[in-house]
């Protein structure tokens, strides 16, 4: 099973730390896009792979825009963004202890659901070197795909949660990065997809964490989880060792090329999909807020020497998921240690995966993943040691 779905390869950026009960909620910022761009500029990225290519973006009637074209080339990965500027969030918006929420409004032009290009939201403070993000796919019968906004303009709000880190680990605050972003693979089970994604406009709301107040669903069974071996269609076949430790822990680290070890393309993957937890059942509104919480270690002998980890949940169709890469970038005081760190990745399901999808597709599994694409990137082991999965009703929340 993939995560950004639609792809024999995975397109990564993402992380968290544990969380509790929320007390009261604020709103923090909303861009509108009413009279202006409001200082979000989109990006192209298609410098820093062959195989990307840039979507076409734009803004009128008060919305930001990005447009892809069927992908006809077989190796062709269509991405591209728009980013806020970071400064416009302070060290004061974003005290200890803090949950956000990213509330985004967004339409399509696409007919036809099935074939809407992928959607995904992001918030990310760099200096911490944690990224979250969530996605939203057309995969497998459209799921909650956006909705056309013609011949009358139909917006659904997604929502992606996220913790920053400790604001006392890193004073020199570098504000907070929000990011809209479409991504189209030309490998689709249901055919390429074409169209436009419109934001109406994001509203970010902070919710205060106090004491733990989450219900507990259960824990993953890591002895059901799998390798999960990835090639990736441009550059070959990923190079990862799998390691079940005596003590349960799934560990996951690049191949040894040479004395001292040498980086190789390393994507590793964990995958629980043998292992799924059921999120059926409702919130006084819409579905729960489900936590999974990770405990990660690694061998490292300093922490900036960590590999890029990353923990996913995931719904049981690849409809939706969220996600949380953790850097050793700076100084890596957030990266694992040789003790392990709780790491918690928020997911709220859209409300029609609780009210009208099936029974059988109303489940949820986790994933763990290294990641390593440059010859400089650390080199060495990450351990996953245990994963379980909470829950809160968020219209509980003040």
């Amino acid at each position: 099973m993939k995560f950004y779905s639609k792809a024999v390869g995975v397109f990564l950026l993402l992380s968290l730390l544990v969380v509790s009960v929320l007390f009261a909620q604020t709103e923090i910022k909303t861009y509108t896009f009413d009279v202006s761009q409001e200082k979000w500029v989109s990006k192209d990225v298609s410098s820093i792979a062959l195989y990307l290519t840039p979507p076409v973006f734009g803004y009128s009637d008060g919305q930001l825009s990005i447009y892809s074209p069927i992908q006809t080339d077989s190796n062709a990965t269509n991405f591209g963004y728009w980013i806020n500027d970071a400064t416009d969030f302070s060290a004061s918006d974003i005290p200890a202890n803090s949950l956000l929420r990213g509330t985004f409004w967004v339409s399509t032009d696409q007919i036809d659901y099935t074939l809407v290009p992928q959607l995904r939201m992001a918030l990310r403070n760099e200096t911490a070197n944690f990224n979250s993000l969530s996605q939203i796919n057309s995969i497998n019968n459209g799921g909650a795909a956006p909705i056309i906004n013609t011949p009358t303009p139909t917006l659904q709000p997604f929502e992606h949660w996220f913790q920053p880190h400790d604001g006392s680990l890193y004073p020199d605050f570098d504000g907070l990065a929000v990011t809209f972003e479409l991504i189209n693979y030309f490998q689709d089970i249901a055919g390429p997809d074409e169209g436009t994604l419109f934001l109406d406009r994001v509203v970010i709301d902070r919710f205060d964490l106090s004491s733990a107040a989450f219900t507990s669903t259960q824990d993953f069974t890591l002895s059901h989880w799998d390798p999960d071996i990835r090639p990736n269609q441009a550059v070959g076949y990923y190079t990862c060792d799998f390691i079940r430790t005596p003590g349960g822990a799934l560990a996951l680290t690049p191949h040894d090329t040479g004395s001292p070890l040498q980086n190789t393309w390393c994507l590793g993957v964990w995958g629980g999909v043998l292992d799924q937890v059921s999120i059926d059942g409702l919130a006084t509104s819409g579905a729960y807020l489900y936590r999974g919480v990770f405990n990660i270690s690694a061998d490292a002998s300093a922490q900036t020497d960590v590999p890029f980890a990353t923990v996913i949940l995931q719904q049981k169709l690849v409809r939706e998921g969220s996600a949380l890469g953790i850097s050793s970038n700076i100084d890596g005081l957030t990266a694992p240690d040789a003790i392990g760190k709780d790491y918690a990745v928020f997911f709220r399901p859209p409300a029609v995966e609780v009210t009208t999808a099936p029974l059988s597709d109303r489940f949820v599994f986790g994933e763990f993943q290294l990641l390593n694409f440059w010859l400089d990137d650390p080199v060495g082991t990450l351990y996953l040691n245990s994963a379980k999965l909470d829950r809160i009703d968020p219209d509980a929340l003040p």
